[in-house]
């Protein structure tokens, strides 16, 4: 048996898998029957593997049952299976088909030895098969709780994670981050440089953060970021270095020189507060630094 992944061409991403079964005995029955050609000898050939008591017969010389004559057995061990293969010479036949007869026995462990090798090569694919469907398992978690384009942590993580962060009853700072007018960035210069945009606003935050810091794209042009830094004047410092590096980087597109600048809000959280209150105190804020004018933040204590 065979099992083979199928990938989509475009995205790359894995579709399905087609499982086939591989028959040997056509290639059997043909090998064994220009082995015997012209030689006075029956062959048969018998599986005791795993499997093989309904079918043990693999292959049977025609006439083999109405022949009478010596049976010579002869047992070739493979990687999990076990064949009897029998040699009967009839009675009458001349003594020089005894040559034939160990003709026939070479054939038949050059037949082992070419199925050693068609098993070693179907382990081998599957082991390659096993290592590629590991790691397209791996890129497929990857993308559950990931932004496809910013390679950032999804709202599906955000979610996760911020209901860890109540659960542990540790005080911490939400932060909500808008692009200014990114419609308008789309409507003026399309959709891939708007991706480009979100791109280039990703990098650049994530660059600011410290390690334990944790970044988001909630979807559009919406970030948030959850610190545990709650000391207001270093939450305010934070917030300003971002919105200075953001609105003083250049991100250039088809000879433009294009700015961006950030909208910001950030609550710290309170001993009272669930995640929608945060989520509201956090969404006011943003509101009001939107009402100042953009390219500012503001803080909800």
């Amino acid at each position: 048996m065979i099992d083979y992944p199928v990938f989509n061409l475009d995205s790359n991403e894995m579709i399905g898998v087609v499982v086939g079964v591989v028959d040997l005995t056509v290639y059997m029955n043909s090998v064994i029957q220009h082995s015997l050609n012209g030689i006075h000898s029956k062959i048969k050939i018998i599986d005791t593997g795993i499997g093989s008591k309904d079918f043990p017969i693999m292959y049977k010389s025609k006439g083999w049952d109405l022949t009478k004559g010596t049976i010579f057995t002869r047992k070739v061990t493979l990687p999990n299976r076990v064949w009897l293969v029998e040699f009967k010479q009839a009675n009458e036949k001349q003594e020089q088909d005894l040559w034939g007869l160990v003709g026939i026995a070479c054939a038949g462990v050059i037949i082992s030895v070419l199925v050693y090798f068609i098993v070693a090569f179907q382990r081998g694919e599957k082991e390659r098969i096993e290592a590629q469907l590991k790691l397209k398992t791996k890129e497929l978690q990857f993308l559950v709780t990931r932004d496809v384009l910013t390679k950032l942590r999804n709202r599906r993580s955000f979610n996760q994670y911020i209901d860890k962060m109540f659960s542990r009853e540790t005080t911490f700072t939400l932060i909500s981050i808008d692009i200014d007018k990114f419609k308008s960035i789309n409507d003026n210069y399309g959709h891939v440089f708007g991706d480009q945009a979100l791109i280039h606003v990703a990098t650049i935050v994530h660059g600011l953060l410290a390690k334990e810091d944790k970044l988001f794209r909630l979807g559009g042009d919406e970030f948030s970021i959850i610190t545990q830094q709650i000391n207001v004047p270093e939450v305010e410092q934070m917030l300003f270095k971002i919105c200075h590096a953001v609105n003083n980087t250049i991100l250039r597109y088809k000879g433009d020189e294009i700015y961006c600048s950030l909208s910001i809000g950030a609550a710290i959280s309170h001993d009272d507060d669930d995640v929608e209150t945060l989520m509201t105190r956090t969404d006011n804020a943003l509101y009001e630094s939107k009402k100042k004018g953009r390219n500012c933040f503001f803080i909800s204590l």
